[in-house]
């Protein structure tokens, strides 16, 4: 929902209650060592003087952003930062950090610019009205406002001034100084981000006329938004590393809700206020598409898609007879390197003998090793077969890395007590292409994916949805494997047809899983 005058004036108008009843004076004689705390951390200014912005402890990143704006350097280098809506960017850079470098005389000259006229003089509000409401502000720093006209305004001896990038701000001083801060706040708004010719304008603006009328010397040039296209301005400053353009010289960073911490494991960007589960619970409600847009700084453009959301259809495993079924499952072990945290995936597809649709019946895609992927594919196997699966094959690339393990699996079957049907496929075409190949199936909804399955199903929906811009693609082009598997022959048997009849004969005397933490009614350990 777009932000309208009249929500901006009733949330100043809630501000200022607030500041009225909640925000009173502090003890009189703790002001010295109030000041001497706050005026070296700008968190502890914000609970000391604003503590209805900081009823939530901050988050790592929020240190982050204060660190690089206080970290001058002669020659300045554009601080560009993405992050997620909703995880105080703005309260933290627009506000508070100039509320706090007024207070202390941090900055001689403050621009805030913003999308436009409206965004950001509401920007300015925010500030002029702590300035003139807040009680324990005006205790310890005094009456600070001299003089405020729309979107321009004195206090303590700084000059804060906000307007629209499209009206541009070069030229500027105040008195002798020209901005020693400029914060670019929110500068694109969705529909300006699908035209090239905007982009290209604000991108110049930014070169030509708004760095140029930074202070010469130890100024600071800050750009925060979240990143709505992979086209817009935001992007093309944070990704682009054309020796042409100068940003890949810039300080960049793009912080994401959910990222991955250091043992591989999934943790939320500001854990305090958005809590893991409440991120996957908004993931599962508007969808891996808008969540990656608004949350992960990783929109997916309509141009750049091979794969549509709308596309994808759903079944339950209950709707299929696994009988009139026959699956083939497909091992990737990912051939980038050998590395214990990266992707391997495993994933299993059924053929309904009479309807000739496709189910995706079983999905492992996890970070592990290649002994943590081998036993895998075991309990995958077993499941298969236990819930009355026909199994037909398990295929696995013989091109480079992945012929090394035959010997494995070979090694693997004398513990397990157990030969699996594995074939060695030669892959002759680009994983791209084999992975677009899945395109007709998906689209004509020829192809269905498990709905609550207790798998990775959506993590390689996910993968498949933001091919080919995804950071990682196992997931898919294993699907693409095992779909091929139940339709060409350009496979090489692994084992002799005696090996084959020995593990023929080991499945018909397998009753089932006898492990305890085996779901009977899934079929899955």
């Amino acid at each position: 929902m777009p932000v309208t005058r009249a929500i901006v004036k009733k949330e100043l108008e809630e501000i200022i209650q607030i500041l009225g009843e909640d925000v009173q004076p502090l003890p009189p004689e703790e002001k010295p060592e109030r000041v001497a705390k706050s005026k070296t951390d700008m968190f502890e200014f914000m609970k000391l003087y604003l503590p209805h912005y900081a009823d939530s402890e901050s988050a790592p990143f929020h240190r982050e952003l204060v660190e690089e704006m206080e970290r001058r350097t002669e020659t300045a280098v554009p601080i560009v930062r993405a992050a997620p809506r909703g995880f105080a960017k703005s309260t933290v850079v627009s506000f508070a950090y100039v509320l706090w470098s007024i207070c202390f005389k941090k900055r001689h000259f403050i621009v805030v610019v913003s999308a436009n006229d409206d965004l950001a003089s509401d920007l300015v509000n925010f500030v002029l009205v702590e300035f003139r409401h807040n009680r324990r502000i005006e205790q310890d720093f005094g009456k600070l406002v001299s003089e405020a006209e729309k979107n321009d305004f004195r206090a303590n001896g700084v000059r804060v001034f906000s307007r629209s990038w499209h009206q541009g701000i070069r030229g500027f001083r105040e008195r002798n100084h020209r901005p020693d801060l400029i914060i670019l706040d929110d500068l694109e708004k969705d529909k300006e981000t699908q035209s090239p010719r905007i982009v290209a304008e604000l991108l110049e603006i930014i070169k030509e006329g708004i760095y140029p009328s930074l202070r010469n010397s130890y100024a600071t040039l800050i750009w925060i938004g979240t990143v709505m296209r992979r086209k817009s301005a935001l992007a093309i400053a944070l990704y682009s590393d054309e020796e042409k353009e100068p940003y890949r010289n810039w300080n960049r960073k793009v912080y994401r809700a959910v990222m991955k911490n250091n043992k591989g494991e999934d943790v939320s960007l500001w854990p305090s206020y958005w809590p893991l589960a409440k991120l996957e619970a908004i993931r599962e409600t508007i969808g891996s598409r808008a969540f990656e847009k608004e949350y992960q700084n990783n929109p997916l453009d309509e141009d750049d898609a091979v794969f549509r959301e709308e596309w994808i259809r759903y079944y339950h495993p209950d709707e299929i007879d696994p009988r009139k079924m026959r699956v083939a499952m497909w091992v990737d072990p990912s051939a980038r390197n050998q590395a214990h945290n990266d992707y391997k995936a495993l994933v299993a597809i059924a053929v309904d003998l009479e309807t000739l649709k496709r189910y995706v019946v079983d999905v492992w895609i996890k970070k592990g090793s290649i002994d943590q992927l081998l036993r895998a594919t075991y309990r995958m196997h077993r499941s298969l077969i236990y819930r009355g699966f026909h199994m037909t094959r398990i295929g696995v690339e013989a091109n480079g890395f992945q012929s090394l393990l035959e010997d494995v699996y070979d090694h693997l079957a004398k513990e397990m007590g157990e030969i699996l049907p594995l074939k060695l496929v030669d892959n002759l075409n680009a994983k791209t292409d084999r992975i677009e190949s899945l395109s007709p199936w998906i689209e004509r909804g020829k192809m269905l994916f498990a709905r609550d399955n207790g798998d990775d199903s959506p993590l390689l929906i996910e993968q498949i949805l933001f091919f080919p811009k995804a950071e990682h693609d196992d997931g898919p082009d294993a699907l693409a494997g095992a779909n091929s598997l139940l339709d060409t022959g350009n496979v090489k048997p692994h084992f002799t047809q005696g090996k084959c009849r020995e593990s023929r004969k080991m499945l018909r005397g397998y009753d089932g899983p006898e492990h305890a933490d085996f779901d009977t009614k899934k079929g899955r350990f």
